[in-house]
């Protein structure tokens, strides 16, 4: 089994640019790599999965207009069924690439998506149905920045994000990668890291 390398942080913090360039890097030394999504919307592994949480999606849309509540956050709280929804669907990702025969996995997002949108009493339980990868890396980058890229975010989705981030680090070895640095910097000290875990 390969090692299983994370990278998690808010969007627009650049996890898929470094994780893009780190494959490249070890392709070109000859290390079989592969990048894996985590997040849902893509990739399904369930395709039953897909429709649950288009249908999910469907109902929840519905009601907001129906209130007149406008877009929904993705930084919103997640209850437990949605988080279970969630977790099933990356155990059936996550057991597909442990034996894909690979020898570096890179996941593009991880289970630790669940646990920073879940309630408290959702976080408490499934923090502990959740596989602990050989590296974790959270790619940091200043709110105003990534407020800048992504405008789905507020300023206080992303302090908000960064302070459960803090919370989950109690359980979990999370580095962090400051991506305010030089990028070639930033994808060097993530291509050494990976390779002396």
């Amino acid at each position: 089994m390969g090692k299983t390398i994370v990278f998690i942080g808010i969007d627009g913090a650049g996890k898929t640019s470094i994780i893009g360039d780190v494959l490249k890097r070890f392709e070109v030394e000859g290390i079989s790599c592969k990048r894996r999504y985590m997040g849902l919307g893509r990739e399904y592994q369930l395709k039953f999965m897909e429709f649950l949480i288009g249908k999910f999606h469907k109902r929840k849309r519905k009601k907001e207009i129906k209130n007149k509540l406008g877009v929904e956050s993705n930084y919103r709280e997640r209850g437990f069924y949605w988080v279970l929804v969630q977790y099933l669907e990356f155990w059936a990702r996550f057991i597909g690439e442990k034996f894909s025969g690979k020898q570096i996995i890179l996941f593009d997002r991880y289970f630790y998506d669940g646990l920073i949108l879940g309630n408290e009493k959702t976080f408490n339980f499934f923090r502990r149905f959740t596989p602990r990868p050989t590296k974790c890396f959270l790619v940091y980058a200043n709110p105003q920045i990534i407020r800048n890229r992504k405008r789905e975010a507020e300023i206080k989705d992303i302090e908000n994000f960064y302070r459960k981030i803090d919370k989950l680090k109690k359980y979990f070895d999370i580095e962090v990668i400051d991506n305010n640095k030089d990028f070639k910097v930033v994808v060097d000290k993530v291509v050494d890291k990976i390779k002396n875990v």
